[in-house]
This record gives structure tokens, C-alpha cells and sequence, in this order.
């Protein structure tokens, strides 16, 4: 099963998503993507054959609120670490606008130190715990959304609406944001609100809901009829009676779960992925 998530800040995201194996009654689940323990919102959460179906998932854009602080930098760029107090003139709203309307056309980044990032086959905060310099590479990332909802001056902090491409570090955005009215800034609080389609809503910290397959992946789907349970059993390729396009697919049962993902060609499907428990 698909579910949403609300983690709550203060933690780890694999911990918090480790601790609902018990709620709901299962001993494999995974998700579609991490959150910092600074920030809380929104993860995607998937139990029993649903975790192979993650990679699957159409719209992966993240959509965040997130708050800054200027004048101040660390290693994290967030306020986990202790803070450095940068001497740097102090901005307006109006500067601050204007940097985001650049910002939008930001089309790389590179991942803050303290990141989940992978560095031959190490995470990137694994290496800057041992003091270790290592290099990290531009990455590509696409800014959809970037709005200020509130600035206080005599804080020096700004409130601000994000819509960005899978991987981007919001703390990097911001920072680099803020680079372009010559000063630096951390992010204070991040919440994740919405994934793709599928939004935080009401949903109470630390709870979970149930999400239909159909809202996350939006490949045609096969009606599973008795005639095939031998040949999917045995991972073999089914004759589809109807006509459909070469492109993958997910094979339902009878229950409306499903079964298997694979892909067609030529009107046959081959199954790539099957949950044998569920053909029957």
C-alpha cells in the first residue's frame, strides 16, 4: 500500500518511517524520498510490494515553506549546527524579491557538505563529521515556484513558497538566494507540503493515509484474469487481448491491487516485477 506521511522535525526520516511497521502491520516499507531531521511535512511511504513500485512514481516535484535567517552561515546552512554571524548589510524585502526572481532561472547546485549526498559510495556529512574535504559536483535542478510570503526586516528573515525538482536542497537555494544581494543566510524551518500531486493537507504530525496507486503512477493498467495466473506465476510473457501501446504497465487482480508492473510490446505484456501472493 501507497500512504502520505507527516514526519515530524526533530527526527530521522528512515527512523520515523521504521517505526510505522507496527502501525501498520508490516515488516517491508520504504519511501520515495528523505527529508532532513531540521524539516517536517510530507513523505511518501510504501509497505509490502507497493516499495517496488516507488521508482514508478510520475511527478516527484517537491513544494516546500521554508524560513531564513541573513547575516548568518555554518557548514549545514540550517540551524542544526551553531551559527556564524556574517558581517553583511542588511536587506529589504525588495532586494530580496528581486534575488528570487533571478533565482527562478537557477539551473544548478551544489549540495551543502552536510547532505545525504553520495561521494564514492560515502555520505557527503560522513566526510565532513571526520573533517574530511571532498568536492562536491554541480547538480541540475529546475525552480517551478518561488514566492515570498512574509519579510521582517528588523529580523532579517523571510518566509518563503518553493516548488522545486526532485534532489534540490532548499538550504543551498536559499543561500545562494541570498548570495545574490551579497549576504548569506540558514534556513530556520522547512515543511514539505507537497509531493507531485498528492498534498500534506491536515494531516497530523506523524500520522499516516492511505493513497490510491492511481494518484502516484499513472501507467495503463491490466485487468488480471484467471486464464493468466499459471503464466504470471511463472514470470512469463501474456498475449493482451485488448489493443495498447508499447510502454510499461501494471497488471491488477481482482481486489484492485496490484499484481505486477512490467511492460508491452507488441500486445504482450512481460512482467518485470510480480507479487505471486497477490495472483490468486
Amino acid at each position: 500500500m501507497f500512504y502520505k506521511f507527516h514526519k515530524q522535525s526533530g527526527t530521522f526520516a528512515n527512523n520515523s518511517v521504521r517505526k510505522l511497521s507496527k502501525p501498520l502491520n508490516t515488516k517491508k516499507i520504504g519511501h520515495s524520498g528523505i527529508l532532513d531531521p531540521l524539516a517536517s511535512g510530507l513523505m511518501i511511504v510504501a509497505t509490502d510490494f507497493e516499495t517496488k513500485l516507488l521508482e514508478f512514481i510520475d511527478n516527484k516535484n517537491k513544494t516546500y515553506i521554508a524560513t531564513c535567517l541573513f547575516g548568518y552561515t555554518n557548514d549545514s546552512l540550517d540551524t542544526d549546527l551553531p551559527l556564524i554571524q556574517i558581517d553583511t548589510p542588511k536587506i529589504t524585502k525588495e532586494m530580496f524579491e528581486e534575488a528570487i526572481q533571478k533565482a527562478k532561472a537557477f539551473k544548478t547546485q551544489i549540495p551543502p557538505i552536510y547532505s545525504a549526498k553520495k561521494i564514492d559510495g560515502k555520505k557527503a556529512y560522513e566526510y565532513a563529521r571526520n573533517n574530511e574535504k571532498v568536492k562536491l559536483r554541480p547538480q541540475q535542478i529546475e525552480v517551478y515556484k518561488y514566492q515570498l510570503l512574509n519579510f521582517d526586516y528588523s529580523k532579517q528573515e523571510a518566509k518563503v513558497l518553493i516548488e522545486v525538482s526532485e534532489g534540490t536542497y532548499i538550504r543551498t537555494l536559499l543561500n545562494d538566494t541570498a548570495k545574490l544581494v551579497n549576504s548569506c543566510c540558514v534556513m530556520s524551518s522547512l515543511v514539505r507540503t507537497k509531493i507531485g500531486e498528492i498534498e500534506l493537507d491536515n494531516l497530523l504530525e506523524n500520522q499516516t493515509q492511505k493513497i490510491d496507486f492511481r494518484d502516484l503512477i499513472s501507467m495503463p493498467t491490466i485487468k488480471l484474469t484467471s486464464d493468466m495466473f499459471i503464466k504470471l506465476s511463472n514470470g512469463n510473457p501474456i498475449q493482451i487481448n485488448t489493443k495498447m501501446p508499447n510502454t510499461k504497465a501494471l497488471m491488477i487482480n481482482s481486489l484492485g491491487l496490484v499484481a505486477s508492473v512490467g511492460e508491452i510490446k507488441e500486445n504482450i505484456f512481460y512482467p518485470k516485477k510480480t507479487a505471486l501472493e497477490r495472483i490468486l
